[in-house]
C-alpha cells in the first residue's frame, strides 16, 4: 500500500513538474483568478473583477464604480460575468463584485437595500455608479426560469452592456 501512494506521490510531481503547474498559496491568488475558478472558468483569468464585501459594496455605492451582484452557482450570474469581462477588455475599468450569500443578517445589509433603494436585493444585478448616484443599472436576469442565451441573444447582451459602458465612460471623463 506505501510503495502505490509513494509511486502516486512521484507521478503527481512529475506530473506538475512536466506541465509546467505552478501552485499557488491562497493569499497569492489575485481577486480576477479567484472570479475565473469561482465561475468555473466562464472567464479568463484575466478579467476586471475584484471582490468586495458588504462594506465596500456599501461604499462604493456612495462614490464611483462598477458594482455587479451576484453568485456563481447562477446560470444568469455566469451569463453576466462573462459578458461584462468581454465588454471592460480594452478599458480601464474594474467591476467590483459582491456575492451576497451569507451576508443577509449583518446590519449593514439593510444600508446595503436602503442605498439601493429595493426592498429586496436583485440577483444578479450590476449597477453604474458616479458621485454617490446610481447613474445605469441592470436587473434584467433577474427572472426565474433562465436558460442560457442563444449567440443572437448574447451579442445583443453585449451590446446593452457595451452601450451602457460607453454611456459611464462619457459620464466619468466629464
Amino acid at each position: 500500500m506505501k510503495k502505490w501512494l509513494v509511486l502516486g506521490c512521484v507521478f503527481l510531481f512529475g506530473f506538475l513538474v512536466a506541465t509546467n503547474c505552478k501552485v499557488k498559496k491562497v493569499e497569492e491568488v489575485t481577486d480576477s483568478e479567484r472570479v475565473s475558478l469561482e465561475y468555473y472558468n466562464s472567464v479568463s483569468a484575466n478579467n476586471p473583477f475584484q471582490y468586495v464585501d458588504l462594506d465596500g459594496a456599501v461604499s462604493l455605492l456612495q462614490q464611483n464604480g462598477i458594482l455587479y451582484i451576484g453568485y456563481p452557482e447562477s446560470d444568469a450570474s455566469k451569463e453576466i460575468v462573462s459578458v461584462l469581462t468581454e465588454v471592460c477588455k480594452g478599458s480601464n475599468f474594474t467591476v467590483s463584485y459582491f456575492n451576497p450569500k451569507g451576508e443577509e443578517e449583518k446590519e449593514k445589509y439593510q444600508t446595503l437595500l436602503d442605498t439601493l433603494h429595493v426592498d429586496e436585493l436583485v440577483i444578479p444585478s450590476v449597477y453604474f455608479v458616479k458621485d454617490g448616484q446610481i447613474l445605469l443599472k441592470d436587473t434584467s436576469f433577474a427572472k426565474e426560469n433562465f436558460d442560457y442565451y442563444t449567440k443572437e441573444e448574447r451579442e445583443k447582451l453585449k451590446e446593452k452592456y457595451q452601450k451602457m459602458m460607453d454611456k459611464y465612460a462619457l459620464e466619468m471623463a466629464s
